[in-house]
């Protein structure tokens, strides 16, 4: 057999006795799908109230084990908040570490990170920390973001996200006007973080206007030798408004599709799961809602 079907009750018990259920199947390699049971805590109690056909019809719908693994997490935790984030990853670790093939966890870890809105490699990485593993370098994230590393002057054109703040820190005194566009949630390459905080801090303590002062505050070093070599160019001087409206307008627009993604995600999982009607129509509506506003942001006059 290269299928395994699992079906627990519904209470606490049940629900940790499938999460170790799946993690063996899969760690066997076997495809691995939960059986949900709607309006009933155990088989018995659909026999009892429904009669024998109703159970093998209930037996029928079902997900995978990962899927339900998730939308279970995604049902105790707020998945908007940072550490309803991290409960949420922690729930289906187990499930993660008992994967045998990286192509498998791979493909897991950008399904994960597409739920909970947050760049893959910051996962991955968050995942080989707590492992025990050595931490990923530079290059590594890199590669789990699927974005070549370059320590070239060119690399500051690999993201949208680091060549707008390479463009801001050129243009300190624009940071005032734009931090309220520009949101460092929005930022999934880590060096633009790091610089988008830089730039904070030294807002905050009045050392802006000092070149010398803001490589002092840079920590990763590849990043502070980027930093001063676009210091040296007139690439970011020339036009820098239009430069940062077009990152904010493609950065928005990402934003909106993987929030879009998300929705896409839970209103498949609602579909999957037979959850109320209401809390279905709420993601349609949810979803028409991002469908309006991305195509009102592709329109030409935005393009």
């Amino acid at each position: 057999a290269d299928t395994a079907y699992t079906l627990f009750d519904s209470d606490k018990a049940g629900q940790e006795a499938t999460k170790k259920a799946l993690a063996v199947c899969e760690s066997l390699g076997l495809e691995n799908y939960v059986i949900v049971l709607e309006g009933a805590k155990d088989p018995a109690e659909i026999v009892e109230n429904k009669g024998k056909e109703a159970l093998v019809t209930a037996c029928k719908q079902f997900r995978t084990g990962f899927d339900h693994l998730v939308h279970s997490a995604l049902k105790m935790y707020d998945s908007k908040k940072p550490k309803g984030k991290l409960q949420i990853f922690n729930e289906v670790k187990p499930y993660l570490d008992s994967v045998d093939s990286e192509i498998v966890r791979q493909s897991y870890f950008r399904n994960l990170a597409d739920y909970l809105q947050i760049d893959e490699a910051t996962l991955l990485r968050d995942y080989q920390t707590g492992q025990g593993r050595r931490p990923l370098d530079s290059s590594e994230i890199q590669t789990a973001s699927r974005v070549p590393f370059d320590p070239s002057l060119s690399a500051w054109k690999r993201s949208i996200d680091l060549y707008a703040l390479l463009t801001l820190i050129n243009n300190r005194v624009l940071f005032p006007s734009y931090r309220g566009r520009l949101k460092i949630v929005d930022l999934r390459d880590e060096q633009a973080v790091e610089l988008y905080s830089v730039l904070e801090d030294a807002t905050r303590e009045g050392v802006g206007t000092n070149d010398e002062m803001i490589l002092g505050m840079i920590q990763d070093n590849q990043l502070k030798q980027l930093v001063a070599m676009s210091f040296q160019t007139k690439e970011f001087h020339m036009q820098p408004e239009d430069i940062l409206n077009e990152a904010i307008y493609r950065i928005t627009l990402r934003r909106l599709e993987s929030v879009r993604k998300n929705v896409e995600n839970l209103i498949r999982l609602a579909e999957t799961d037979g959850t109320v009607a209401i809390e279905l129509s709420n993601l349609l509506m949810e979803k028409k809602s991002l469908d309006d506003e991305i195509a009102k942001m592709r329109k030409p006059e935005h393009v």
